[in-house]
């Protein structure tokens, strides 16, 4: 099994979305607190200021909502 088919795998049986969901319930003070809410602010400003003008594809884990800043 190569490594989409086991990425897809995992995704369609093994409820990824509500394992991750679950955590991030559990250790919300670690995803909502000042160190991670100041990295999120860098690497979304750095972004920002590096796409300007410029056509992004967002893609990987996630909803997508960093393009929204963009």
């Amino acid at each position: 099994m190569n490594r989409t088919e086991r990425e897809k795998k995992a995704y369609d049986n093994d409820n990824v979305w509500e394992s991750s969901h679950k955590w991030h319930v559990k250790f919300s003070h670690v995803f909502e607190c000042p160190n991670t809410i100041r990295s999120e602010k860098i690497f979304t400003d750095f972004i920002k200021n590096n796409v300007n003008g410029k056509r992004v594809l967002d893609i990987g884990c996630g909803s997508g909502e960093i393009s929204i800043y963009l």
